[in-house]
């Protein structure tokens, strides 16, 4: 594939700029879009609220997730959902989840952290830090 140094941009060559720079780039994009669609992702930065509603049906599911200054992966499972931040610090209010059997406990990076029930989730009782994980114990 040529570079875009290949590229004589005085000339009107378009067809070769659409096929070497424009169809990958678009590709590239569409094709990425399918991972927040999957997990359900969805994420509030001025709320400090994340939440995943996957659409695939499995007994466990997991996916890489990207937001602000972080990104890392989720796992989810009818026992626990675990949230981990490889890089950055993810500051969160609440975490939205599909909540039918409810959280009995919640830890921050390790500490156990108060929380109340939602009908989608949970909210902190004050804003947390998540550096390196959010752990969600389920019923």
């Amino acid at each position: 594939m040529a570079g875009r140094d290949d590229i004589d941009f005085g000339t009107a060559k378009i067809p070769r700029l659409f096929r070497n720079i424009f169809l990958p780039t678009l590709l590239g994009m569409a094709s990425w879009s399918f991972i927040p669609i999957l997990s359900g992702f969805k994420f509030d930065m001025t709320r400090g609220v994340i939440g995943f509603f996957p659409i695939i049906e499995s007994e466990s599911f997991t996916s890489f997730w990207s937001c602000g200054g972080a990104w890392g992966t989720v796992e989810i499972s009818s026992k626990a959902i675990i949230l981990s931040v490889i890089e950055g610090t993810l500051s969160l209010n609440a975490f939205e989840f599909d909540s039918r059997d409810g959280a009995v406990s919640v830890e921050c990076d390790g500490k156990s952290i108060d929380f109340k029930r939602t009908e989608h989730g949970i909210v902190f009782a004050d804003k947390h830090n998540i550096a390196k994980e959010l752990h969600v114990i389920m019923k």
